[in-house]
């Protein structure tokens, strides 16, 4: 049976390093959103008149945001919903630089637009511009204070600039505004990893994963933690809850060879790329 690790020092040093991997999408979206194989009807497509209506939840989902409102758009270039809706359906997919280039316009047409200024800084640090992103994230919630998702997507773009200890109170606002957010404190969680506070990085997921709409990327989550501190038995159950065995199998795999290496060797990719912090429209 193989030791567990101590809760500080080099399994730390692997928490930052794989939760650098979960963080590389702003507030996160399905990174493995599948192509389209064919063209898709407006049969199939979800009624998006009121895009607060519509909460994509598979791949399917956000590919058919992504067609509806990229065909709005393309008609309506300089309508504001359109605009809006279209960056941030690309933002889902990982397409960060075209939502970049889309919400750029909009921003110019409506410069004071709460919505419009997080949409854009949210594709801003997605697409590796985290300093600008967090200006127009920061605008964004002193026109608009209270907002849980803007705060917690200014969190994630701080411990995208490493400055963990500020992105804290940021999720606290946030949790205030919307108690028990289970995609806040999962953004919270993968924070405290990039801190090294891997303790903490498993308390919020555990009271994350509690939540009925938590999701997979929770429960994803809650395992990659579970595992880097050496508890491969309970991780694997919170893994299996949406994986199949084999993938579980080959993640675990994964985790353990991380005890065997050097705190300064290179990792290859791993499985547990995929995981991102979630969206929060």
């Amino acid at each position: 049976m193989m030791k567990q690790e101590p809760k500080t020092g080099t399994a730390c040093r692997r928490a930052k390093k794989l939760a650098a991997v979960s963080m590389v999408a702003l507030c996160g979206f399905l990174a493995a959103c599948a192509t389209p194989s064919g063209s898709t009807s407006d049969a199939n497509i979800p009624d998006m008149q009121n895009a607060q209506t519509f909460a994509p939840k598979t791949p399917e989902d956000y590919v058919a945001q992504l067609t509806y409102w990229g065909s709005v758009y393309d008609r309506l270039p300089e309508n504001f919903e359109a605009a809006v809706n279209y960056g941030r359906s690309l933002r889902y997919v990982g397409r960060a630089k075209e939502s970049v280039k889309v919400l750029s316009s909009a921003v110019v047409a409506h410069p004071k637009d709460p919505t419009v200024l997080a949409e854009y800084g949210k594709s801003l640090t997605a697409a590796g511009r985290a300093i600008e992103g967090l200006n127009f994230l920061t605008q964004a919630n002193q026109r608009r204070s209270g907002d849980w998702a803007n705060l917690s997507a200014e969190g994630v773009t701080l411990d995208h600039l490493g400055r963990h200890d500020q992105a804290v109170s940021r999720y606290e606002a946030a949790l205030k505004a919307s108690p028990d957010n289970p995609s806040v404190l999962n953004n919270w969680a993968l924070s405290r990893a990039l801190a090294g506070d891997i303790e903490q990085a498993e308390r919020l997921l555990r009271q994350a994963v509690l939540v009925p709409d938590a999701g997979v990327q929770v429960r994803q989550n809650l395992a990659l933690i579970l595992g880097l501190q050496g508890n491969f038995a309970e991780a694997s159950l919170y893994a299996e809850v949406d994986l199949p065995p084999e993938i579980v199998a080959g993640n675990m795999d994964y985790i353990r060879s991380m005890f065997t290496q050097s705190p300064q060797s290179s990792a290859p990719p791993s499985p547990w790329s995929e995981l991102e912090a979630l969206d929060s429209n």
